[in-house]
């Protein structure tokens, strides 16, 4: 995913729109969005300068990276928690789960230093200074 995203950062020649928004969503978890680190370093750009990276499950490892990658902290404990009461109130009323059931548990957001501003807020366009490198 790294090399690929570099690749398509290096292909547009600093040719793409600087007033674009420029983010990453990491996918299915944080170990994905580090590889994006690479993909954006390998281009010559800055994580957090030049493009947000986003990662999902908040593990401790963020902290320590450079710049520390934001994340969405998924409530996983809270998740089982709920699951398992449902499941024993079902089985203690005889329910047969024909009915469906909507619980609603919210994720937090952890802002760390691999998010910032789009470049059409009024700061420095790092595309106009021939970020990505080819």
């Amino acid at each position: 995913m790294a090399t690929q995203f570099a690749t398509y950062l290096a292909a547009t020649g600093g040719q793409a729109d600087p007033d674009a928004l420029y983010s990453v969503w990491g996918g299915a978890n944080d170990r994905v969005a580090v590889g994006c680190y690479g993909g954006v370093q390998e281009a010559g750009g800055q994580v957090g300068r030049d493009v947000s990276v986003t990662g999902s499950n908040d593990i401790p490892l963020l902290d320590w990276m450079q710049p520390p990658m934001t994340s969405v902290r998924v409530p996983y404990r809270q998740m089982g928690v709920e699951a398992a009461n449902t499941l024993l109130a079902m089985m203690a009323s005889g329910s047969t789960g024909e009915q469906p059931i909507s619980i609603r548990l919210t994720p937090v957001l952890s802002v760390r230093g691999s998010t910032g501003p789009p470049p059409r807020c009024g700061c420095p366009r790092r595309w106009a200074h021939g970020w990505p490198r080819a």
